[in-house]
């Protein structure tokens, strides 16, 4: 089983004008020099959980979710992949989507680009910016259940894609609570499994 612990010092947590507005009763509750939200908790999740399993899970449990931060691991490769490369990895049971973007250069662009630069500098970024135009970034999105590290790994594996695997933001939720019942909520949620911190939010000093 996962330990989990409420963390003893408060996750300062911004939340935007929209959450704001949907805490109806949300109050600032002064504790020693510190102001924190009333209304509401950040719930610290698991990196393998879903967006649909934890608004089920909250759901199930009356509470509502007011602010989802559950993305899945991401990477890319600038790399001149053919179109049997993109279908294996489109097909691995580890990843979810790939998303093809082109850069936007023309010659003409890149033209541009390199003027005024000295024979050295401008060969070296024309060589570099042919590249990227002829080799669209290939993003690739791992399934909700692909840790960061499984990420990592499978990089390494199949290094000849080479494949960066981007930084990646813990999962987490900013759960409605009854005002002043904050305690109580995060007493109730730190009984899931897949939950691994709870914390009151700390407001920035001028809200």
């Amino acid at each position: 089983m996962l330990a989990k612990s409420s963390l003893s010092l408060f996750i300062t947590f911004f939340l935007t004008t929209s959450i704001m507005a949907q805490i109806s009763t949300i109050n600032q509750v002064e504790q020693g020099e510190h102001k924190f939200a009333k209304g509401a908790i950040l719930v610290s999740l698991v990196d393998t959980v879903s967006p649909e399993f934890v608004q089920y899970q909250f759901q199930r449990l009356g509470l509502e979710i007011l602010q989802n931060h559950i993305y899945p691991v991401t990477g890319h490769s600038t790399l001149g992949l053919t179109s049997s490369q993109i279908e294996w990895l489109s097909s691995h049971p580890f990843i979810q989507e790939i998303i093809i973007r082109e850069s936007g250069l023309t010659e003409q662009k890149i033209a541009e680009l390199v003027s005024g630069k000295n024979s050295q500098d401008s060969l070296r970024m024309t060589q570099s910016l042919q590249s990227l135009m002829s080799n669209p970034t290939k993003h690739i999105v791992f399934k909700h259940s692909i840790t960061h590290n499984m990420a990592e790994t499978f990089a390494e594996q199949f290094s000849e894609y080479e494949i960066r695997i981007q930084y990646y933001n813990p999962k987490s939720v900013v759960v409605q609570t009854i005002p002043g019942k904050e305690a109580e909520t995060i007493k109730k949620v730190e009984e899931l499994i897949y939950v691994q911190n709870t914390a009151f939010i700390a407001l920035q000093s001028n809200q």
